[in-house]
């Protein structure tokens, strides 16, 4: 992404992410404002740092489309809604069996 990309260009890009791991499946308004709104105060904060962290951010956002749309279709729903984002915000936070380690962009203070 170029250098001059927007805050807001970079949340359409993790909007594009999860898009392509939804694959076909779509998506409630509420259920995209919870999955966006989950990475926009890192991306507020960090936007200089963007290369630093972007193939991660978008990869994470890729995940989460996919846990999303899957979680709804075992629920027999062929729309993503809060609940499917949220389940799939679960697994991309507290998920450190993969070689890119935690989501930096949503990690929870660990108790």
């Amino acid at each position: 992404m170029p250098e001059n990309a927007t805050v807001e260009g970079k949340i359409l890009q993790l909007a594009m992410a999860f898009g392509q791991g939804a694959g076909v499946m779509l998506a409630t308004e509420q259920a995209l404002l919870v999955a966006l709104g989950a990475y926009r105060e890192s991306v507020n904060t960090r936007a200089r740092d963007w290369n630093d962290y972007s193939l991660q951010a978008i990869e994470y956002g890729r995940v989460l489309g996919s846990l999303a749309a899957h979680h709804a279709l075992a629920n027999s729903r062929c729309v993503i809604d809060e609940d499917d984002v949220r389940y799939g915000l679960d697994a991309v936070t507290d998920n450190a069996r993969t070689p890119l380690g935690f989501c930096r962009l949503t990690l929870r203070e660990r108790q």
